[in-house]
């Protein structure tokens, strides 16, 4: 059960701490007091969506401290073991914090580790069920009219069985349409594959061949400009009088008459000079050597051009750059070998999509036979519940139509059936029923699956919309029935749900130094009369306390 609730700075609730007992507890207060802002809280605490607008203003940040009572016993005990979070120290306590600042950021921890939001969603639905004030209009869609039937256990279990049934069907179904796709249009880009395979077998492109032809072809085209600067360079080193090796010559000639007047100095200038005249000698008949050897032969550079036009269309075929083409005609062969095993590849993907429907209607079976047997139960429950809701000519039945192929929850699609008047037939619920007929019908649903619902806390925000009179003192009476199972936590106006709290608390609102703060407190039973008559009338008459009184005794009945 919940223990605690701790908020702080989320809109009017500044700094508010209540304490949760077992059994029934009912919240009051004027309209706008911050009633439905403690549900807020709680959803915000239990992972809702973080919106930056709660957080009080001047605020940086907002935090809500959830504290629950976990038995030893129930399966949420195993998802947290699983996901490494018990309290070594306390197995039955669970701390939720959640802490969203005014920059978007968000900080969630269970009992103290930080964690993912994805962590936290397993471990929610088996915390609570929570029920608010416009949930009633979900059974106007046929979409939602599962929900009460899917969350029986026998069902659950049929129900999860046949949704991993379903995603394996769904997978095998688009594998298998994808390869049969992929075969129709195969033989086009199977002929396409091969043309391109066999023209890269007959150009046989060598490793990084363009790049070194393109060089060698670059020198053809420019040989007698290359020759002609070879002759200048020749020339300049060694042709002429005032070529290189002259000068050096020269210079040679000054060095020796400087050697004679220092020796001892001049010595390493002469070794200097005399390498840099080899080097000169070997420069000058390597670059003629250079020049002479490059031949402007037309017939090698045609035959150049036309090697280099067959890789540059094999490369172009294959959309890729000369340093891709080696990866990209791998790529081809693979694919055509994949192309040309594709009858067998479909034929397996035929065969697993078989198997896997052939699973599916299994399961799917057993869903439609849980959901069928379930519904006697459940809608016997409903019925009785209708009774003391002072609906009792009201029917109920559950239609199962069946969908023209396996959808993603189930084989056929739940559909509640009403009549509210004797003498009606039966008709789809969303077209008869009122708004307060659809609160009591929704309590009556989630009344009947409470008892096979290991959720440890309901709670229920406002939902006795269109209720009054002795509807809602039934109400009160069903709510305080519910609590015998489990806690309830109800947030509402009328003061005979109030009368059948095992636990009142009572939410104010008030002003000070110009900041608006909502306090909440637990009514001593000794003031009960005042509050509940306050919610009849506004008056604390007399005659509202003796009515308040009567609703106090009527409802413990």
């Amino acid at each position: 059960m919940l223990v605690h609730l701790s908020v702080r700075n989320i809109a009017t609730l500044a700094h508010v701490d209540i304490e949760f007992p077992e059994g029934l507890v009912v919240l009051t207060g004027e309209t706008g007091a911050g009633k439905s802002l403690l549900v807020e809280s709680l959803r915000f605490a239990l992972g809702g969506r973080a919106r930056g607008q709660l957080i009080r203003e001047g605020a940086e940040q907002a935090e809500v401290i959830a504290v629950f009572s976990i038995p030893a016993d129930h399966p949420i005990q195993a998802e947290l073991a699983a996901a490494d979070l018990l309290d070594p120290d306390d197995p039955t306590q669970l701390v939720l914090r959640r802490v969203v600042r005014d920059s978007g950021r968000n900080l969630l921890q269970v009992n103290g580790i930080a964690v993912p939001l994805r962590v936290l969603e397993p471990l929610t639905v088996l915390l609570v069920d929570l029920t608010s004030q416009h949930d009633n209009v979900r059974l106007l869609d046929p979409r939602f009219h599962r929900e009460p039937l899917d969350s029986l256990g026998p069902v659950r279990l049929r129900f999860d069985a046949y949704v991993d049934a379903y995603k394996h069907w769904a997978s095998a179904k688009q594998q298998f349409e994808q390869l049969k796709q992929q075969a129709q249009s195969r033989a086009e880009r199977l002929d396409y594959l091969k043309f391109l395979l066999e023209e890269c077998d007959r150009t046989n492109p060598g490793a990084n061949e363009e790049e070194h032809l393109e060089t060698a072809w670059k020198r053809l085209v420019h040989a007698a400009e290359i020759q002609e600067h070879t002759v200048q360079l020749h020339a300049i080193f060694s042709d002429g009088t005032s070529n290189v090796e002259n000068l050096l010559s020269d210079a040679s000639t000054v060095l020796r008459t400087i050697r004679r007047l220092d020796p001892e100095q001049v010595e390493v200038f002469e070794e200097r000079l005399l390498r840099l005249q080899e080097e000169v000698v070997d420069f000058g008949h390597d670059i003629r050597r250079y020049g002479e050897g490059i031949e402007a032969d037309d017939t090698v550079r045609a035959e150049m051009e036309a090697r280099l036009e067959s890789l540059r269309r094999l490369r172009h075929r294959f959309g890729c750059n000369p340093e891709e083409l080696p990866a990209a005609v791998e790529q081809a062969r693979s694919e055509l070998s994949q192309l040309e095993n594709i009858d067998h590849e479909v034929e397996a993907a035929e065969e697993t999509l078989n198997k896997a429907f052939v699973d599916l209607s299994k399961q799917g079976g057993e869903l439609t036979k849980a959901r069928r047997n379930a519904s006697k139960d459940l809608l016997a429950a409903v019925h009785q519940t209708l009774q003391d809701l002072d609906m009792k000519e009201a029917r109920l039945e559950v239609r199962l139509d069946p969908l023209e192929e396996p959808g993603p929850e189930g084989l056929e699609q739940p559909r509640l059936m009403a009549t509210l008047n004797p003498g009606e037939g039966l008709h789809p619920l969303e077209t008869i029923a009122s708004g307060g007929e659809l609160s009591r019908l929704l309590l009556a649903l989630k009344s009947a699956s409470h008892e096979s619902d290991p959720v440890l806390v309901s709670v229920f925000d406002e939902v006795d919309t269109g209720i009054g009179g002795e509807a809602a003192l039934a109400v009160g009476r069903m709510l305080r029935t519910l609590a015998t199972n489990g806690q309830v936590l109800c947030v509402s106006h009328l003061p005979q749900i109030a009368a059948a709290a095992h636990t009142h608390l009572h939410v104010t609102k008030e002003i000070a130094d110009g900041r608006t703060f909502t306090q909440v407190q637990s009514v001593p039973k000794e003031q009960r009369t005042e509050i509940i008559s306050r919610l009849l009338g506004g008056d604390v008459t007399p005659k509202a306390k003796a009515h308040a009184e009567e609703l106090l005794r009527q409802a413990v009945k």
